[in-house]
């Protein structure tokens, strides 16, 4: 995971200016005195806390390679043609996403339990609720800081358990595309012709 991302998904009781000055751009005057972005009420600490993506700042442009070869030959009222075509796009947006817990803690989590008497608990543990530990953040604005409890799988996120998915973009993306084209065209008297085209 970038960097960067990680410094999103601190505990609240550390994501104080100290950690967030570290990503965020801060404008001065010549003087030095340090100027907040406009608009943003609690400065370099707007929205700690909700951020759910992050897009790579040198994704690049995408681009495309293409060729193409084709032979032709004609033979007495036949002209018949063999070639290829090859499209490939590089740099094609992608978003990889984070913060889920393993396999063995999603198990674990909606594992079915059982009471004495052999019934199936109505709750999973996963969805057990327990005291809220980001319950009047000040520097949370997700929203999950006004809530009493929290889920437990949601306190099990590793990367920011104030969260849901964390969505890194990357320009990683790829796509291949190769054609064989022939073609057989019987030409008449008149300018007539006939054609019949096979592509795989």
């Amino acid at each position: 995971m970038p960097e960067a991302l990680r410094r999103l998904s601190t505990h609240p009781s550390s994501c104080r200016s100290a950690t967030v000055r570290s990503w965020i751009p801060v404008f001065r005057y010549p003087t030095g005195r340090t100027v907040l972005p406009t608009g943003n009420s609690l400065g370099e600490l707007t929205n700690v806390g909700s951020h759910t993506g992050y897009t790579d700042p040198n994704i690049g442009r995408p681009y495309v390679d293409e060729a193409s070869v084709y032979i032709q030959q004609q033979i007495k009222d036949y002209l018949i043609e063999v070639g290829g075509t090859l499209n490939m796009a590089h740099g094609l947006s992608m978003g990889y996403q984070h913060n889920i817990p393993s396999g063995a803690v999603y198990n674990a989590a909606n594992q079915v339990t059982f009471d004495a008497n052999g019934r199936p608990v109505d709750t999973l543990p996963g969805n057990v609720q327990i005291p809220n530990p980001f319950k009047g953040a000040p520097d949370v604005t997700s929203g999950i800081q006004n809530n009493n409890t929290v889920g437990a799988y949601q306190l099990l996120r590793p990367d920011d358990p104030m969260t849901g998915l964390l969505t890194y973009t990357a320009g990683t993306g790829r796509t291949n595309y190769y054609a064989m084209n022939s073609k057989i065209e019987r030409r008449f008297h008149g300018g007539f012709s006939k054609l019949v085209v096979f592509r795989a």
